[in-house]
């Protein structure tokens, strides 16, 4: 510093040439980019005078996904799945293996249980030579080539301790394949035990040889897969317990290998066929060498067999099976040494690997900022991962972007990805659907979530629910202290709570039940309704047609609607015999079934869409709930009309991150439980369901069910049941579209004030913008709000619920 506090210029270059070369670590699978990262961070703390630093200690080529995290899993063996046979394996020398390899686990399992178990996995050899090195001197060119000779010795002693060959043991007995070929040099756990707890000294003649051909198949598999074992790879950082900050841009790439992407510049044949059992016919015409023949019979190929097709399959395969020997490591439970317990499940994707590999590396006091999609809060398959952050208290934020202005040009517009940052922190902070970086310092954007909010909202995943705003998260946490979530899973002990009794089905498969559908209606069949179908109250939303010889559906016209005779045409018929057959495990007695679709998206006029349809067949997308232990059908009603609240479809939006409404998710939205309502509250609900749902004859035995229990015998009224049905004989309501706007309007100001709202906040839910302002950076309803403005000239559910919200404030509804 010169005398007035300044940075001289000199200075500044010099510290952050003692940073570069002693504070930045890095990795990657691709040489080429460690080159350019060398190269870029020379010039960063280029020091005219000085020698370029020795960071080939700091910056490792590898795969950061691959490779033993955790040295004390060694001891723990080879898991047997392993030894389950991947393409072009041989099954009977995978039986072989497995035989072996459970020997080897009995071994080590003994070995656990003495006094000496895990004494060889404390600490690896060479530490006290990295540090060494760490300390020499790195000013002259001499000083240079000390440090790289320092390395050299490093590394050669560091890759022959029992420590690092037994890493590769493990970690190529997933890549190597299992052949007849190859079988003398697939390790098993028994060669995990010779090498880390025996004295192989005395290993002589074919034993000797033996373990050294596996030795020697390992250590070339894992240089081949560029394996990175980290504790091995940084021993002077996580002898310290880790980075102190990580930093990242991870791969967002599903593991399975995907056929069209790898043959669209090897072979286009292959990936422009046009589905799935065709590309598997050319490929296996590739692998006869017969491919060109087959598709072009005219043209003279000077033989009949192609090497150059059969080479293209060998490679095919063997990239099939290194993804797959992939997918298995990524998917060893925990309690096996697997390294991703919390990431390793489905249809893996590699940026959830590298979250959980970046919570891994980083030290407890540390820090971690890495970008990858925002289903690492909001999916299932991530929702173990989330949970542990959350709970952990490890997350101190999640901003949430939406690409629609191209921050990352070569990704989709609709994509969304969060900028996610990982340390100790008591409480997170979250912005979704952020366009601009510029929007996180919006306030009204910005909200907080403890983990004890995350066990209250999403009790069953600990996913993280998508606010737009501080007003929605602060409505949110206010309705879940008061309103239980439809089913809570039992967790740490604690039993299920069910309130409902729901459980749920997915009656028919559209593609793998479909041998079961006819064509045709008839005696003995029932429709099959799929989710398209059916809309809140309304059994009849959309019916097929043939348009241009094909099978489309369309809405339904109101003039049919007005038809109480009308039923809406299925695509399929299945006989009822098999219909009753899935109900019969259901313990399943009424003639009406109660469904929700699955397809949906936060954004569209309704997200949760429940609706009743008389005893049919149902599609998979058309999900049904069963309630049990419910005697009352007036109860089931009102869950029927719950479930198309204007309330709860708010708080719906905030589950769904994409476009399905799992069962996962519609267990944690807030529902009133049958204790919620009195014999009054029945009567105002299940009058209007019933007026609602019953315009056609179809649904008159639904219609009888819920009039049958408010009957006495001889056919009069219950005197002390206040219910009220002003129609004899039961016959169908009038479809009259003004008429059920009002009646809905009623039934979703009774259960705003059930869920607690004020008048305020049920003005914020039916528009944020009538409330805050126009420029409040919310939404909730806006595609209903526009259709309506488009349809009568007003926001009408906005007026009908409204007016009705002061009616019964007044006590003029009944």
């Amino acid at each position: 510093r010169g005398l007035e506090g300044a940075i001289k210029p000199r200075d500044y270059r010099q510290a952050l040439r003692e940073v570069i070369g002693r504070c930045i670590f890095g990795v990657d699978r691709n040489p080429l980019a460690l080159e350019l990262c060398r190269t870029a961070l020379w010039l960063e703390g280029f020091e005219e005078g000085r020698p370029l630093s020795f960071l080939d200690h700091h910056l490792q080529c590898g795969d950061a996904l691959l490779g033993v995290m955790d040295l004390k899993v060694l001891d723990l063996g080879i898991p047997a799945v392993v030894f389950k046979p991947l393409s072009g394996d041989d099954k009977a020398i995978c039986r072989q293996l497995l035989k072996e390899n459970k020997d080897g686990l009995k071994a080590l399992e003994k070995h656990r249980r003495g006094p000496q178990a895990s004494l060889a996995l404390e600490q690896p050899a060479g530490l006290d030579e990295l540090l060494a090195l760490e300390s020499l001197p790195n000013e002259t060119p001499a000083d240079i080539a000390a440090r790289a000779a320092a390395y050299g010795t490093f590394l050669s002693q560091a890759r022959e301790t029992s420590l690092a060959r037994a890493a590769d043991l493990l970690v190529a007995a997933y890549l190597l394949p299992k052949t007849e070929a190859t079988v003398g040099a697939i390790p098993t756990s028994a060669t995990l035990y010779l090498e880390l707890f025996s004295d192989r000294t005395g290993l002589i003649g074919e034993r000797a040889a033996a373990h050294q051909k596996q030795l020697a198949a390992a250590r070339d598999a894992c240089e081949d897969a560029r394996v990175l074992h980290w504790p091995l790879a940084f021993p002077q950082v996580f002898n310290q317990g880790g980075f102190d900050c990580v930093l990242g841009n991870p791969p967002w790439e599903r593991i399975k290998l995907q056929e069209e992407e790898f043959f669209a510049v090897r072979n286009p044949l292959v990936a422009e066929a046009k589905n799935k059992a065709e590309r598997s016919q050319r490929i296996d015409w590739l692998s006869q060498g017969l491919l060109g023949r087959h598709l072009y019979p005219g043209l003279d190929q000077g033989g009949e067999v192609s090497e150059a097709e059969q080479r293209l399959y060998m490679a095919f395969l063997v990239a099939r099976r290194t993804a797959e020997a992939a997918s298995v490591f990524a998917h060893v439970k925990g309690e096996e040494g697997g390294r991703f317990p919390l990431t390793g499940v489905g249809d893996v994707n590699t940026y959830a690997l590298f979250a959980e590999t970046i919570s891994q590396i980083t030290a407890g006091s540390g820090r971690a900022g890495f970008i990858v999609p925002t289903g690492i809060a909001t999916d299932d398959s991530t929702k173990a991962y989330f949970g542990h952050i959350t709970q952990g208290g490890r997350l101190v934020s999640l901003y949430d972007f939406e690409n629609r202005e191209a921050i990352f040009p070569g990704v989709h517009r609709s994509y969304k990805f969060c900028l996610l940052t990982l340390g100790r922190a008591p409480e997170a902070e979250f912005a979704f659907f952020l366009a601009q970086t510029t929007q996180l310092s919006d306030d009204r954007r910005r909200f907080v979530l403890n983990a004890d909010d995350f066990v209250r909202i999403n009790p069953n995943t600990l996913t993280c629910p998508v606010f737009r705003s501080r007003m929605d998260a602060e409505l949110t946490r206010k309705i879940y202290r008061r309103v239980p979530v439809l089913i809570r899973e039992g967790r740490d002990g604690q039993p299920e709570q069910n309130p409902w009794g729901i459980r749920f089905m997915a009656m028919f498969h559209m593609s793998n039940d479909s041998h079961l559908f006819l064509d045709s209606g008839g005696e003995g069949r029932l429709p099959l309704y799929e989710a398209k179908m059916i809309h809140q109250f309304d059994h009849r939303w959309a019916s097929y047609r043939v348009e241009e010889g094909k099978d489309a559906v369309a809405d339904v016209p109101l003039s049919d609607k007005q038809n109480p005779d009308f039923t809406v045409t299925p695509r399929y018929w299945v006989d009822k015999a098999e219909v009753r057959h899935r109900l019969a495990d259901r313990c399943w007695e009424s003639r009406s079934l109660l469904g929700f679709r699955d397809i949906c998206r936060s954004t569209d006029e309704r997200t949760m869409i429940a609706g009743v349809v008389p005893l049919s067949a149902v599609g998979n997308q058309l999900p049904l709930m069963f309630p049990s232990g419910q005697d009352n059908i007036s109860v089931y009603a009102a869950l029927v009309a719950n479930l198309s609240s204007l309330a709860l479809d708010f708080f719906a939006r905030h589950k769904v991150g994409g476009t399905h409404l799992n069962f996962f998710i519609a267990k944690q939205i807030a529902v009133l439980s049958p204790e919620a309502y009195t014999l009054s509250d029945l009567a105002f609900i299940a009058t209007r369901v019933l007026e609602l749902t019953y315009t056609a004859w179809d649904m008159q035995p639904w219609a009888q069910d819920l009039v049958s229990e408010w009957q006495m015998p001889n056919g009069q009224w219950k005197p002390e049941t206040p219910l009220t049905i002003r129609r004899s004989p039961l016959t169908p309501f009038p479809f009259d579209p003004d008429r059920r706007a009002r009646v809905r309007a009623e039934l979703d100001a009774w259960y705003a004030r059930a869920y607690g709202l004020t008048g305020d906040e049920l003005r914020y839910i039916l528009d944020p913008a009538d409330l805050m302002g126009p420029d409040y950076p919310s939404e909730t309803f806006r595609v209903l709000k526009n259709n309506e403005l488009r349809e009568f000239g007003e926001y009408r559910t906005q007026r009908l619920v409204l007016e009705a919200w002061d009616k019964l404030d007044g006590g003029k509804i009944d």
